[in-house]
């Protein structure tokens, strides 16, 4: 605030409770960049507009849906109270530069959007409502297998769609989305509402969850990815329709790619949430009995389309660090990333 930022002192071995205020030392500055030429490749071929072999030659264009909910729920770990709305304004922020982005695409690529993506989004087709719309969806990435929780569950994700449709509109418009059904509360199918301005429920929605909740949630992950990782079993419930894997793109808009370019406090909390993930893994395994084994990570999907001058792998190294803390009290420091043009993200073990 104001060219500074303040420190308040709860619990120190030296220092009674205090605040201190000292001057920004970091720029505002994006750290790093999305890698334009391997988006492209990725769009075209989704949009079946070019053929040819995954850009990910090892592992593939696509991930399980559960790597971007682990990530995303370690973070709400962290701070269930502001996780989703940091997360809301940060995707909003950097989707609403689509246009920018659009911009460095190859010609053929903006034809096909300039065609079929619309001028103005105040009416809908099938609706006589002007700037209402709703969506629903029977298999959203960020709600499947989470049923009956006791929450919405689209939450900060749905500032990327927001900050997407700013972006592709000619007029500058403010728009808002707020889940009015989630099968979190039971509802057979998720509804989200949208519209230009203030959404009532917007605040409310985002300000929702409880520690209880993300505890329940996180349990449920926790236990898939231990028997998977134990004894080979499936990763998370499978939907029927639209399967198990999301793209890279898709990744992009849930966790790190969209949020972290445009905010140090988004970067922040994906360190931190790997940390907390990496502790509850290396202690659930610690109490399974196993104390040896190996970590390989390639073409990581965190770094993969980015470029920048620093190591972008913010969750992978805040979860080996509180993994490797939990296992054999060491620190963890990425020293090689793809995204700073190295064949792979490495890290040194201390």
């Amino acid at each position: 605030m104001d060219g500074s930022k303040a420190f308040n002192v709860l619990k120190h071995p030296k220092l009674e409770p205090t605040k201190i205020e000292v001057p920004m030392t970091w720029s505002l500055a994006i750290p790093y960049q999305f890698d334009v030429e391997r988006i492209a490749q990725h769009m075209e071929m989704s949009m079946g507009l070019m053929a040819g072999p995954p850009l990910r030659t090892e592992v593939g264009d696509y991930i399980n849906l559960f790597w971007p909910n682990f990530v995303r729920w370690s973070c709400m770990l962290w701070d269930p109270k502001r996780f989703p709305t940091l997360t809301y304004i940060s995707s909003k922020q950097g989707e609403s530069m689509v246009g920018e982005f659009i911009r460095l695409l190859p010609w053929y690529v903006r034809l096909y959007l300039k065609l079929f993506m619309p001028k103005n989004f105040s009416k809908g087709k099938d609706t006589s409502k002007t700037n209402e719309h709703y969506v629903r969806g029977y298999e959203f990435a960020t709600c499947w297998g989470f049923e009956n929780v006791g929450a919405t569950l689209g939450l900060g994700t749905l500032g990327a769609w927001a900050g997407a449709i700013m972006g592709f509109e000619k007029e500058e418009r403010d728009w808002n989305w707020v889940e009015t059904k989630c099968i979190g509360f039971g509802d057979p199918y998720c509804e989200i509402k949208i519209v230009p301005g203030e959404i009532d429920g917007l605040k409310t929605s985002l300000e929702s969850l409880d520690s209880t909740v993300v505890e329940r949630i996180y349990d449920r992950l926790l236990g898939g990815l231990m028997a998977f990782m134990l004894h080979g079993k499936p990763l998370w419930k499978k939907r029927p329709r639209l399967g198990n894997e999301i793209s890279l793109h898709a990744f992009g808009h849930i966790i790190g790619g969209t949020p972290a370019t445009v905010s140090e406090r988004y970067r922040i909390a994906l360190r931190l949430g790997g940390v907390m993930a990496g502790k509850k893994v290396g202690d659930r395994l610690m109490e399974a009995g196993i104390r040896e084994g190996a970590i390989r990570i390639r073409e990581n999907c965190e770094s993969f389309m980015m470029r920048g001058e620093e190591p972008s792998c913010y969750f992978t190294t805040g979860f080996l660090n509180g993994f490797f803390s939990a296992v054999k009290n060491q620190h963890v420091k990425e020293t090689k990333c793809i995204a700073m043009g190295e064949p792979y993200c490495e890290w040194e073990f201390r």
